[in-house]
């Protein structure tokens, strides 16, 4: 359905513009699988650029990509691994501390091969053009992570042994699944590396 909006009126004349509305409340249910699509969809229509990732060394590897164009240098192997451990995926890190180095930290020490020290901008936040919108679709991570998914998937295996159980825990597996979208968009919108 087209909509007139009016813009300026006078006497003399009148500016409609047209609106079309590019998107439709779904009237079905809609697969997990539709969801991530139709979200993926909406955020590439406001210049997030679609990277097709499908494993964590993919992850790993656009980030040094990007943290490269951003900061117009060229990280030696050595000084990635470093820098990456240190500092993005310290193991002695939890998601809040992650969040307040990008939040407020944002500009992390590198420490070069040749001993000089170089400030490395995590984001841009004086020109916030110059960031990047990236987004991809879930994936499953193996090893490090798994424990807290196998929690997750023991507390939702309790919750299906009653009939109330089974529409909470459908709730909540809905609800995980949306938070790790969009965790994994929040980690590649501040090309921070957060293990989710």
């Amino acid at each position: 359905m087209t909509q007139y909006n009016i813009v300026v009126e006078n006497p003399e004349s009148t500016v409609v513009s047209e609106y079309q509305p590019l998107f439709r409340r779904e009237a079905n249910y809609q697969s997990e699988a539709e969801l991530e699509r139709a979200f993926i969809e909406q955020l590439k229509t406001q210049a997030y650029e679609y990277l097709p990732i499908t494993t964590e060394q993919e992850l790993i590897a656009n980030l040094r990509r990007q943290l490269e164009i951003l900061n117009d240098y060229q990280f030696s192997n050595t000084e990635w691994e470093q820098f990456f451990k240190r500092k993005i995926a310290n193991q002695n890190n939890g998601i809040e501390e992650k969040t307040t180095i990008i939040q407020e930290d944002h500009i992390q020490l590198l420490i070069r091969d040749n001993g000089t020290v170089k400030n490395i901008y995590l984001i841009d936040k004086a020109n916030i053009h110059n960031n990047r919108l990236q987004v991809i679709n879930q994936f499953a991570v193996t090893g490090r992570h798994c424990d807290e998914r196998q929690n997750a998937q023991g507390i939702a295996g309790q919750a299906r042994n009653d009939a109330e159980g089974q529409a909470r825990n459908d709730t909540f597996y809905l609800q995980a699944k949306v938070n790790s979208i969009i965790l994994k968009t929040f980690a590649l919108f501040f090309w921070s590396f957060i293990p989710v």
